[in-house]
Order: C-alpha cells, then sequence, then structure tokens
C-alpha cells in the first residue's frame, strides 16, 4: 500500500499510519507539508521502508541540504510510477 502523508507534524493519523505500515511491502509518499517529516530530525520511520517526497515540494520549502539520508525524492513521474506499483493507496 502507499501511503501519502501531506500534514507537517507528527499527529494521531501518522500514529495511526504507522500503526499499518508493512515496512517490507509499503512504501510512504511525502506531499505538501507532509515533506517537512523528511528532515532529519525525525527519527519516527521504521527502518527498511521506503520514503519518498516529491521534489517540488521540498525545492519549494528549501530542505534539500536537510533530508534525512535514507529519504528518496523523485518527480510528479515517480509519483505516478508509485501508484503503478501500489495498486491501494491512502491520504493521511
Amino acid at each position: 500500500m502507499l501511503h501519502i502523508i501531506n500534514k507537517a507534524t507528527p499527529d494521531a493519523s501518522l500514529e495511526q499510519c504507522l500503526a499499518l505500515i508493512d515496512p517490507q511491502q509499503d512504501a510512504v509518499l511525502l506531499v505538501a507539508d507532509g515533506v517537512l517529516s523528511a528532515l532529519a530530525s525525525y527519527a519516527y520511520w521504521p527502518r527498511g521502508l521506503a520514503v519518498f517526497v516529491l521534489s517540488r515540494d521540498i525545492e519549494a520549502r528549501a530542505i534539500n541540504a536537510y533530508l534525512a539520508p535514507h529519504i528518496q525524492i523523485i518527480d510528479d513521474a515517480g509519483f505516478v510510477a508509485l501508484t503503478e506499483q501500489h495498486t491501494q493507496s491512502i491520504s493521511w
């Protein structure tokens, strides 16, 4: 499943999302203010989980240099590819 997160701060919905994630099968895409959760100062992503951010959203917030090392940057075509790989998605 593809979990799409658009909120900046940890909240109850993010905790619910993390409780449901299977790091071996699922992926997370951070969009809009959700990209702030990709900063190196956040340490709550499960090990082995594929976490992606949209390049235009991190560029708009000028946080490129501050991302956690395991975060993968993708463009809109990468977003489409994720939705093709994961037939189910949920937005948080």
